[in-house]
């Protein structure tokens, strides 16, 4: 007998909608999805993400998840109501054990764009004090902001973005670029760490606070002509340093899984790989050719 799928508006706000995904009538997950302004600024088109999806009450989990190669039709509607609504462009990042879930989405018209995983560390009391003869480190100001996207730019190359056949490298890079200068005037993170020596910015990391005592290493930049020098290194020390002193007790960071370079750093820095997911996207212009 056919599944029935359906999609139906349950909440919305300013910036977050949330549908109930059913299946022959009963409501088995909902979705919550958030409109992207930046994104949608920074690429041109209407940008959203897949945020919480939950299972709704009364549904067996376990029995779900297994019932999903049989149900794979069931965020089809709810892409059909994005794409009526006018969203072009949809993320989601879903832990990489979830293969069924995985699966159902890219039947819905979602691509594999990267792969992340992320490490902890637990912050030390007495973070050593990164120092060289080579660099100095010291705390960025709204000034900054120029000269770091110009870093940004040319630094990271590894990126969803970057994998995303529907993207310019050009795109890419303006991501990349923004996401440092909102850093530096604190849009997106709480403070940003700059290493400098006579040349000018060599590295800067950002740091985010999250929750009561988190930290997240959200962006960390080496300039290619200093790489192999210990300046990696040094910023997740400073970064950590600077957590410690906000009383955060976990310092996080995530890279992609092809990023061979970073992960050798943050396993030298004494980070432990703790989680995995993987990233998708999907597309109105796909959607419709």
């Amino acid at each position: 007998m056919k599944t029935t799928v359906k999609a139906s508006l349950q909440s919305d706000t300013a910036s977050t909608t949330t549908f109930a995904l059913e299946m022959d009538g009963v409501a088995v997950e909902t979705v919550s999805v958030e409109a992207l302004s930046w994104d949608s600024d920074i690429l041109g088109m209407r940008c959203a993400a897949l945020r919480e999806i939950k299972v709704c009450q009364g549904v067996d989990s376990a029995r779900h998840r297994r019932d999903y190669p049989a149900s794979i039709e069931v965020y089809v509607p709810l892409m059909r109501e994005l794409e009526k609504a006018g969203i072009e462009y949809v993320t989601v990042r879903r832990p990489q054990h979830e293969w069924a879930r995985i699966h159902a989405l890219e039947h819905a018209g979602f691509r594999v764009v990267d792969g992340i995983i992320e490490f902890q560390e637990a912050v030390r009391a007495e973070a050593e004090k990164p120092s060289s003869a080579v660099w100095n480190f010291r705390r960025a100001i709204p000034d900054d902001a120029v000269n770091a996207a110009r870093l940004a730019a040319r630094t990271f190359k590894i990126s969803r973005f970057h994998n995303d056949p529907l993207l310019t490298a050009a795109q890419a890079e303006r991501v990349h670029s923004e996401w440092a200068k909102n850093s530096c005037i604190g849009k997106a993170a709480d403070a940003v760490w700059l290493a400098e020596a006579d040349a000018g910015l060599l590295g800067f990391v950002t740091c985010k606070l999250e929750g009561e005592d988190q930290g997240r290493i959200v962006l960390i930049g080496v300039d290619a002509s200093y790489a192999g020098i210990g300046l990696g290194s040094a910023l997740v020390r400073r970064a950590s340093m600077w957590f410690g002193e906000k009383g955060c007790k976990i310092v996080s960071v995530q890279t992609q899984t092809d990023n061979f370079a970073a992960i050798r750093l943050y396993t030298k820095c004494g980070l432990d790989p703790v989680s995995s997911y993987v990233t998708l996207r999907w597309s109105a212009r796909e959607s419709r050719s």
